[in-house]
């Protein structure tokens, strides 16, 4: 291809975000309930919810006709009643559960069918819906240096994050170059490997190298290099995309049943593992943005604003001689007053039917209540 092609092709580039959402998100038990997903859950603004300001944050970049939620069966209706800013139809439910190669692997088979032939035209944004992002402009300048560089290099991209503390629930990607050297952050950087989440231990010496980001989560290629890279890493996968989107080129949605039957076949892989660690296509944009992802308690506690003794609160609780706690009083009727004394560094949230009490440091292990819940008291998830 030659210059002018290339200009050619990018011109005619189309770009599309996929918004994974099918989580319930467990622990951020009680607030976070089967009716009521942390996507929905207005934990850093009272008039918005974390789906909400994924939306917002992303559309100058990518208009809202052309943004896309992936979701479960159970969620589809309370995102489509919670999200009215996108049509009814790009708020899609997976037939199964399955993991994030699944996922992104439907959207982009919808894609496909909507613009046969074009995969080399379509360009693929994958968000999550419960990041915290600080500063809108850099996450937008990112953003297009990532789908730029997907564009222009055939490359698989991913948005890093400069570790902050050694934190053991993330994976992390090694990259050639020095992150204390700042002019690696005007630049795509080459990924040499993926790591899984490590021990407190091994993400010291991670940092300890200045080598290593943390793993965002937010993926970026065309499809046309998505679907080859699939087909070194996943052929199963890639084979599964295309008899997908030729289902839904024939009318079919995704309750029909050869597709549903085509997707049940799908492995509960991410994609991380699935496919990024595999690839060595990879390339990394060095985030210039205060970043979090509110999967827990623990996580909103970093992020949230502290009053002088380090506590975080909401709902009005009573709090003495505690200190860097969270406390959060989610009931809305005025019928449920929490009071802590003498506490440091615990979580404490309550709504009008559970209340969660444990030390911050173990808001991690919040799913395992969930999952004794869903036995003994499963009304109460």
């Amino acid at each position: 291809m030659d210059g002018n092609d290339t200009k050619a092709s990018q011109s005619n580039s189309i770009s599309f975000g996929v918004i994974m959402a099918g989580g319930h998100g467990e622990r951020l038990w009680p607030l976070s309930r089967s009716t009521r997903p942390k996507q929905l859950l207005k934990l850093l603004d009272h008039d918005e919810s974390l789906l909400g300001a994924v939306i917002r944050r992303i559309s100058p970049l990518i208009p809202e006709d052309r943004l896309y939620i992936v979701t479960s069966r159970s969620l589809q209706p309370i995102i489509r009643e919670g999200v009215s800013e996108l049509p009814p139809e790009n708020i899609m439910a997976e037939p199964h559960k399955r993991n994030t190669s699944a996922c992104i692997a439907l959207a982009a088979a919808r894609l496909m069918a909507l613009y046969p032939g074009r995969e080399d035209d379509l360009c693929m944004a994958v968000l999550t819906a419960d990041h915290r992002i600080a500063d809108d402009d850099a996450f937008r300048r990112a953003v297009a240096k990532a789908l730029e560089t997907a564009r222009k290099h055939d490359k698989l991209v991913l948005i890093g994050i400069r570790p902050t503390r050694p934190e053991a629930s993330y994976g992390y990607v090694e990259v050639s170059a020095r992150t204390s050297d700042e002019s690696a952050y005007t630049q795509a950087l080459p990924v040499i490997r993926f790591r899984e989440k490590p021990s407190q231990e091994v993400a010291e010496e991670f940092i300890a190298t200045e080598r290593f980001f943390w793993n965002s989560g937010m993926f970026f290629w065309k499809l046309s290099t998505f679907l080859r890279e699939l087909d070194e890493a996943m052929p199963t996968l890639s084979l599964a995309t295309r008899e997908m989107a030729e289902c839904f080129r024939k009318g079919n949605n995704v309750s029909s049943e050869r597709l549903a039957r085509i997707f049940e076949g799908l492995g509960d892989i991410s994609i991380d593992y699935g496919l990024m660690e595999k690839s060595s296509n990879v390339m990394l944009i060095p985030a210039q943005f205060p970043w979090e992802d509110l999967g827990s308690w623990d996580a909103l506690e970093r992020t949230s604003h502290k009053d002088r003794h380090g506590n975080v609160l909401r709902g009005n609780p009573i709090l003495l001689d505690t200190h860097d706690s969270l406390v959060y009083n989610a009931d809305d009727s005025g019928n449920l007053t929490i009071a802590v004394l003498g506490m440091r560094e615990v979580t404490v949230v309550g709504t009008g039917d559970a209340v969660l009490v444990c030390p911050t440091s173990r808001a991690q292990e919040v799913r395992k209540i969930v999952r004794i819940l869903k036995e003994t008291h499963p009304k109460h998830i």
